[in-house]
């Protein structure tokens, strides 16, 4: 029996992209300009990479159902990350934040999509997110979670398995529960 593959789902932006904070609040990015790695963002996939994990993002990018910004560009974005990275599958929501779809963040739609698509096991998979919804999303489909903190004005959840500063920081939390080593070539 092949073994199903555990994966890492990411959100986009505050985790890999930097986005804009106003007023303790983030703000995704509405265009191809403004798409800019966060600092050991390469560096800290690869290792995942390394880990062998799947690396999925899931996104909710409402702007789009509020016509702040267009699928065209969005997919721009999707497709630039899995240019430049290891990521190797997007699933995005492009409703609005009161829609209650069921791909919208916290529902696990994303995640239990990606599952079916890739041959996931959820139990042993992680998701990384900068918001309460991220965490939310994770638990409601069986995986652990890492919280990043970025100190956004708004309520933080309290489920996650753990909290970190950043990616790279949350990336050493998974190597070290996972207790894998990176196979390196020789």
């Amino acid at each position: 029996m092949v073994k199903r593959k555990s994966a890492v789902f990411l959100d986009r932006d505050g985790v890999l992209l930097r986005s804009d904070i106003i007023r303790g609040k983030a703000y995704a990015i509405r265009s191809i300009k403004e798409y800019e790695l966060l600092p050991n963002v390469l560096k800290s996939l690869e290792l995942l990479k390394l880990l062998d994990f799947c690396l999925v993002v899931i996104t909710n990018q409402p702007d789009i159902g509020n016509g702040l910004c267009s699928e065209a560009v969005s997919t721009q974005i999707h497709e630039r990350l899995i240019r430049e990275t290891p990521i190797e599958h997007v699933y995005m929501c492009p409703h609005q934040q009161n829609s209650y779809c069921y791909c919208r963040k916290p529902a696990p739609g994303m995640i239990f999509k990606a599952q079916l698509e890739l041959d996931l096991d959820l139990t042993s998979s992680w998701v990384v997110g900068d918001r309460a919804s991220d965490v939310q999303s994770g638990f409601n489909a069986g995986c652990k979670s890492i919280f990043i903190d970025l100190q956004y004005k708004e309520k933080k959840p309290d489920i996650q398995n753990a909290t970190s500063n950043n990616l790279e920081d949350a990336v050493k939390i998974i190597a070290k529960h996972c207790q894998k080593l990176p196979k390196f070539n020789s």
